[in-house]
């Protein structure tokens, strides 16, 4: 019967792990014309590691951003995956402790913390923290091989959420890794004249690259 058909339909498709409101979205299903895909975790596998650290300041080693990172990447409070990636890669360590934290914030695309020795600390998206034209090359040199890519950089100081005068220190870049079925699910689609979008906070040529080499 029609009825069981459809349970039929919405069942199947929750043992695939879509969610299917009711048996009318099942009969609109034909007439998608577009479809709007999340990059991370759904293009990707979102399994992110971190690539490489690129220190920009002389003031600061190698060794002396792990140090700030190993403290940095643990004391922060909401965990995500590229927090995670962080703190898979840098080595925690107890040499700094939290005196303030200003959390992340997809709006202004960065999380600072003051550490108790005073210094403040910016990590973040590299376009919102610096105009610096030759930093942003690099960032779009390593966005174009689909790596997103972090900024780290010492503030004078923390204030009401915002920092003051941005002392960039490293670049971090990271992976992901795209879905071995992207590829195929995405000509499926194209084969059916469903037009495909891709949503995402990422640097647009990360996204981009990310895009291209799923199809």
């Amino acid at each position: 019967s029609i009825p069981l058909s459809y349970f039929s339909g919405i069942g199947a498709s929750s043992r695939e792990g879509i969610l299917v409101k009711g048996s009318n979205y099942l009969d609109s299903i034909k007439n998608i014309k577009e479809i709007a895909f999340d990059k991370t975790g759904t293009i990707t596998t979102g399994e992110l590691k971190v690539k490489h650290i690129v220190p920009i300041s002389n003031q600061y080693t190698r060794e002396m951003i792990c140090d700030i990172m190993g403290s940095f990447a643990f004391l922060v409070d909401d965990i995500n995956p590229t927090q995670k990636a962080l703190m898979n890669y840098f080595t925690k360590n107890d040499k700094y402790h939290k005196k303030s934290e200003v959390p992340f914030s997809s709006e202004r695309k960065y999380r600072a913390i003051t550490f108790d020795d005073n210094r403040s600390f910016v990590l973040g998206a590299p376009e919102f923290l610096t105009d610096n034209k030759e930093i942003l090359d690099q960032v779009s040199g390593y966005s174009e091989f689909g790596l997103r890519v972090l900024l780290l950089g010492e503030a004078d100081y923390l204030e009401e959420g915002h920092y003051h005068s941005l002392t960039p220190v490293c670049l971090i870049t990271i992976s992901d890794i795209i879905k071995e079925d992207a590829h195929d699910t995405f000509d499926y689609f194209k084969s059916q004249g469903v037009s495909i979008k891709v949503l995402s906070g990422d640097n647009p040529l990360t996204v981009s690259r990310v895009c291209t080499l799923a199809g």
